[in-house]
């Protein structure tokens, strides 16, 4: 463009010579304003239906073991209260990790790339807190797969140890809609983390052990743990929903009538799916009314598609209502969404303990 104008100048009239600078200068902007917001448009992510996100494990720097497990199932549970996001399911990223010969014991940003590519997914999202004098710094990365570029990144800092789950909660939000989500899906699928789980990291520490021990069959020594998140956290909603889980294991009924019985009476306190599958399994097995648990599934499958627990639970319900084909298709569907077995293992990976699923084949994630 340089040399163009100065052969302009040696050629031209001066007065066609500012007109031909003044156009190639215009020519300029419209080209750097073109590049601008093309680089805008592929720094603002879009996903599709299809694309699902791989979950790296928290990088603790604090030297405070409770931040782990605690704040990696924390996470976990805030991005998948969203039906924006598909978060690739615990048991295929352990078939995955078992597969590449790779060890479960801390998914590095690096491993958890690993998968990503494997599954076929779109973004590893790579977490870290870090002290920082008397507060904590948090910090979520969203990493492309394919280049290993970061291409979203939210930092946010709280000012003491009980703000850490609430701060969680915010920088996963403010992600979420850097990845693309809608304002309005954001603001109606973003329950607060401190209610959706708890504030406290002893309980939600309590409640991993739990389930770490539930998932590997142990059912009645995960129940302990249960019962002592919910006594440090007496609000704790998913503890509860955990604790009739271990308890229906067990063939307990009564115990596991009563946790139901207090998961939903706080139902207000946990994420959309909890709360749905909360709602369904009372309906169906505390109070029997089985048009409310039609309602619930209903809902649960408008909101959340993808969701094959959602698809088998309906599925179910409208075969007990006598409506096969309408129950066929939702078989179907969920059988697409998640192509293998779909043999029940009542507890299958941690993360869906605490949103109880019904107590049949076929109902597992």
């Amino acid at each position: 463009m340089r040399a163009d104008l100065a052969r302009v100048g040696e050629t031209q009239p001066p007065r066609r010579h500012v007109r031909r600078w003044f156009a190639a200068a215009a020519l300029l902007v419209v080209v750097a304003t073109g590049l601008r917001l093309y680089w805008g448009l592929r720094s603002h992510m879009m996903l599709f239906d299809t694309d699902t996100i791989m979950l790296a494990d928290i990088s603790n720097q604090t030297g405070e073991p409770v931040f782990d497990d605690a704040l990696n199932t924390t996470l976990r549970l805030g991005l998948e209260q969203t039906p924006y996001l598909n978060v690739l399911a615990g048991d295929k990223v352990r078939g995955t990790l078992r597969l590449l010969k790779l060890s479960a014991t801390n998914v590095t940003p690096e491993i958890a790339r690993q998968v990503c590519l494997k599954t076929n997914s779109k973004i590893v999202i790579a977490s870290s807190i870090e002290d920082a004098g008397n507060g904590f710094d948090i910090e979520l990365n969203a990493i492309d797969c394919q280049s290993g570029t970061a291409i979203a990144r939210v930092r946010k800092g709280v000012t003491s140890r009980n703000a850490v789950v609430r701060g969680l909660g915010a920088a996963a939000a403010e992600l979420r809609g850097k990845l693309g989500e809608p304002a309005g899906s954001i603001a109606r699928f973003n329950k607060p983390l401190e209610e959706a789980t708890s504030p406290s990291l002893e309980a939600l520490q309590s409640l991993v052990k739990g389930y770490t021990r539930h998932l590997a069959g142990d059912a009645r020594g995960a129940r302990p743990s249960y019962q002592r998140a919910t006594e440090l956290d007496p609000q704790f909603a998913l503890a509860y929903a955990a604790l009739e889980a271990a308890n229906s294991n067990l063939g307990e009924v009564a115990p596991a009538t009563i946790a139901l019985t207090k998961a939903f009476e706080l139902r207000d306190r946990l994420s959309e799916p909890s709360r749905f599958r909360v709602e369904g399994l009372y309906y169906d097995s505390v109070t029997g009314e089985q048009e409310k648990a039609y309602a619930v599934l209903s809902q649960w499958v408008q909101a959340y598609p993808r969701d094959v627990v959602a698809r088998n639970n309906f599925a179910r319900r409208l075969k007990l209502l006598g409506q096969l084909d309408r129950a066929a298709a939702e078989a179907r569907e969920a059988a697409r969404l998640l192509p293998k077995s779909l043999e029940l293992q009542h507890v299958d990976h941690p993360e869906h303990v605490g949103g109880p699923l019904e107590r049949s084949k076929g109902l597992s994630r």
